[in-house]
């Protein structure tokens, strides 16, 4: 009698079925998969792609290809299973090809994440990733995805939001990859239990969140892939059946309804639509958190014979503009200076990382914003008992520090009596990251935009998206990209800024949609931190990761320093609203003409 495998735990799942060399790979399986296969000549060959028949119905495939065995030649040709820039790109005209000639799209996830290097950072892979979650969003044709291995981050997230969505058991879905994650929160790569117990990234978390369809069995045997397409086959054929059979315009509104519920308890369901308006009185202090120096705190001799050879005041405070990591110029600044100019160096550019009250005093007319859901919380959307203890003590404490709810503030306000909403990021609420209330109360904005014919603003300061939360928190790059093709739909406009830092899960979804993209000058602007790319022992180039740099790309459309920013804001909504005006007019007259005749 054979004996019943023993259950294994979150780590063994990892480390031998997950992450398993012997695994069966994007490629073994569309080979088996699929008859009368056409492979499409691959931009990048991390992505395996073409169109073959299953079932006698023919589609489009796209694979993500992880490297097979201890084959090291081809895995570093596949880039060890991390698309670039130029992949997800091709993922796009494939999509539209798929729609124009009527075929549904099979996509096959399987990647430790998205490349980080310099030179895809030059390619910009964020703005790149973005794109590819959008069109997944909006393709007039059916669309099906397997994790069929590792879900890295927004590297997966870009060919995984379709209509119907499987898993395999032991496959794995994540924010960040659990070494990273423990690298981070535990400060130290090794904690895998815990990391695992925080991110819930195993398949039985992902169905009950909501994140996909079904779950399928695997075999016992990892190296018997005949059995995995024995499994696979009838699940990928009913699954879609079950697309196909749907009218295209009801299967891309479920699809728009099921990605903008991320987030959202369904046990619980949705909270009080009732909007929680007030207006801001006080206007915040641009104290400075950068180190002050002056003559008496100068042990160093040179350094203070260096400052009078520049004719420097040292009788009055000044600010050090420090060179790090490609930003900065080195040169000193009066404190008085820095502080009329925002917190940031006149010269370059830099600047500190302001608060959402500090941006609505810079850019807003005075005493005209008003907050609005500032009642959205993680612990509305949740049950408190589906979230960590530790997790809800730091969202306290997080509270009390920086005496602001969530890392998203959305109000209404003028610009130059120009009415806008707006949504800004509170970078000292967990670095502005990105959870499940920030991606509800940016899709409020978005249908009160819609709703009032207003023009969306967003200021993003943000370190990705929130680990505490899991895969809920990867979900909000969807969430907050199809909010965003309703604006579009809707013909308003989205004036997004860029400014620093916007990293990780922000710039690789909303903060690059813009109608305009407006970059801070001297601003960190990247995929991947700084941080995240040193854990994992990779080495970026300084430059290419700064909003200077990003410009000459054509990733924004106009750089500003933050002193200047109401100018071109001022700019872009005048022209909206005599536009605007003039199709009103034109409107008006057309309906009196008709009328009249």
């Amino acid at each position: 009698m054979k004996a019943k495998p023993q259950k294994l735990t979150p780590r063994e799942v990892f480390k031998e079925k997950t992450r398993n060399p012997l695994r069966i790979r994007s490629s073994d399986l569309i080979k088996q998969l699929f008859t009368r296969i056409t492979y499409f000549k691959a931009q990048d060959f991390a992505l395996i792609c073409g169109r073959g028949l299953i079932h006698k119905r023919e589609v489009i495939f796209l694979g993500q290809e992880k490297p097979k065995g201890d084959d090291l030649t081809y895995a570093h040709r596949i880039n060890f299973g991390m698309m670039k820039p130029e992949g997800y790109r091709q993922a796009i005209e494939i999509l539209s090809y798929a729609e124009d000639n009527l075929l549904p799209v099979i996509s096959f996830i399987d990647t430790p994440g998205a490349d980080p290097s310099t030179e895809s950072a030059k390619a910009l892979q964020s703005w790149a990733i973005s794109d590819c979650i959008t069109r997944f969003c909006t393709v007039k044709t059916p669309t099906v995805s397997l994790i069929l291995g590792e879900g890295g981050s927004g590297g997966a997230l870009a060919l995984q939001v379709t209509d119907r969505r499987l898993m395999m058991e032991h496959a794995m879905y994540y924010v960040i990859a659990p070494e990273s994650c423990g690298s981070i929160i535990f400060r130290d790569n090794t904690k895998i239990d815990e990391s695992i117990e925080l991110l819930r990234p195993t398949s039985r978390d992902i169905f009950e969140l909501g994140v996909v369809d079904e779950v399928i069995k695997e075999p016992d045997e990892i190296e018997d892939h005949d059995k995995y397409v024995k499994a696979i086959r009838p699940a990928i054929i009913k699954a879609l059946n079950d697309v196909l059979k749907m009218d295209m315009d009801r299967l891309i509104d479920r699809r728009r309804k099921r990605v903008l519920s991320y987030g959202i308890n369904k046990k619980q369901g949705f909270i009080s639509q009732v909007v929680d308006f007030f207006q801001r009185e006080g206007t915040s202090t641009l104290s400075s958190k950068a180190k002050v120096i002056d003559s008496s705190q100068m042990s160093d001799l040179l350094e203070l014979a260096y400052l009078q050879s520049k004719n420097i005041d040292l009788t009055k405070p000044h600010i050090l503009c420090e060179k790090v990591d490609g930003r900065g110029c080195g040169q000193y600044i009066p404190q008085e200076v820095y502080l009329e100019n925002s917190k940031s160096c006149p010269h370059c550019g830099k600047g500190e990382t302001l608060s959402a009250d500090e941006w609505i005093d810079l850019i807003c007319d005075p005493n005209t914003f008003t907050e609005f859901n500032s009642r959205i919380t993680v612990r509305e959307l949740f049950n408190r008992e589906d979230l960590k203890p530790d997790y809800l003590k730091m969202l306290e404490n997080t509270e009390i520090r920086s005496g602001v709810t969530e890392a998203l503030m959305t109000g209404v306000a003028k610009i130059n009596g120009y009415r806008s909403v707006l949504a800004i990021s509170n970078f000292s609420f967990i670095g502005g990251s990105m959870g499940a209330a920030l991606g509800e109360k940016f899709y409020r904005a978005v249908q009160l935009c819609i709703a009032r014919r207003l023009p969306l603003i967003s200021i993003c300061a943000s370190g990705g998206a929130r680990m505490h939360e899991g895969t809920v928190s990867l979900m909000q790059m969807a969430k907050t990209n199809m909010a965003l093709t309703l604006l579009k739909e809707a013909k308003l406009p989205y004036i997004s800024i860029l400014v620093h830092p916007c990293t990780g899960g922000a710039i690789a979804s909303y903060a690059t949609q813009g109608t305009i993209n407006i970059g801070e000058e001297n601003a960190l602007l990247c995929f991947a931190g700084p941080r995240v790319t040193q854990l994992a022992g990779i080495k970026v180039d300084p430059h290419v990761t700064i909003s200077n740099f990003v410009h000459e790309q054509d990733g924004i459309n106009e750089l500003t320093s933050r002193k200047k920013l109401r100018k071109p804001l001022v700019r872009y909504l005048k022209f909206y609203y005599e536009t605007h005006e003039q199709t009103k007019q034109s409107q008006s007259a057309s309906k009196k003409e008709a009328r009249e005749a």
